[in-house]
C-alpha cells in the first residue's frame, strides 16, 4: 500500500532531481533491460518509481480537484467540471490508480523512457508519445521484443 519502502532499492539518475526506487528484486532484470537497450543506442532512464501512499494520494487529489489535467484515451484534457464525483472518478482511473491500489507502491510498475529520443521535448508520460509515430516509438518496439 505504499506505507513502508523497504523492499525498494534507490540509486541516483543523472538529471533526475530525486532518487528514484525500483523493487530491489527487479534490479537485475531493469539493469539488463538498459544494458540491452544502450546496445540499440537507446539511453533508458525511468520517469517514475516508487511512489508512497502520499504520493500516490497527492497525484490523485490534484486531478480530483482539477489542479492537474485528467486525459482520456486521445490524449485531450477531460473538463471534470461538467461531471458527478462518480464521472470523474472513472475518468482519473484511466491513467492513475486509487492510492493504496497503485503498483509503482511495490516498486515493480516503473514509467521508462528514452531521454535521447525526446530531442528536446518535454516528456508528458502519454500513450501517444510510445506509439508508432511517437518519439519513443523505437524504445517501444525494443522493449516489446
Amino acid at each position: 500500500m505504499g506505507l513502508t519502502d523497504q523492499h525498494i532499492h534507490y540509486f541516483e539518475q543523472t538529471g533526475h532531481r530525486k532518487n528514484l526506487g525500483i523493487h530491489q528484486l527487479m534490479l537485475d532484470d531493469f539493469q539488463s533491460l538498459v544494458t540491452s537497450a544502450a546496445e540499440a543506442d537507446i539511453e533508458i532512464k525511468i520517469a517514475s518509481g516508487f511512489r508512497s501512499f502520499e504520493r500516490q494520494l497527492l497525484i490523485w487529489n490534484n486531478k480530483f480537484n482539477g489542479k492537474t489535467a485528467v486525459k482520456n484515451m486521445a490524449g485531450d484534457s477531460v473538463n471534470i467540471s461538467q461531471l458527478n464525483e462518480i464521472d470523474i472518478i472513472k475518468a482519473i482511473l484511466l491513467f492513475s490508480a486509487l492510492p493504496g491500489a497503485s503498483r509503482h507502491h511495490w516498486g515493480c510498475d516503473i514509467d521508462i523512457y528514452a531521454e535521447n529520443l525526446l530531442n528536446g521535448a518535454s516528456l508528458t508520460l502519454e500513450p501517444w508519445e510510445y506509439a508508432s509515430t511517437g518519439p519513443m516509438a523505437r524504445l517501444s518496439s525494443q522493449v516489446s521484443s
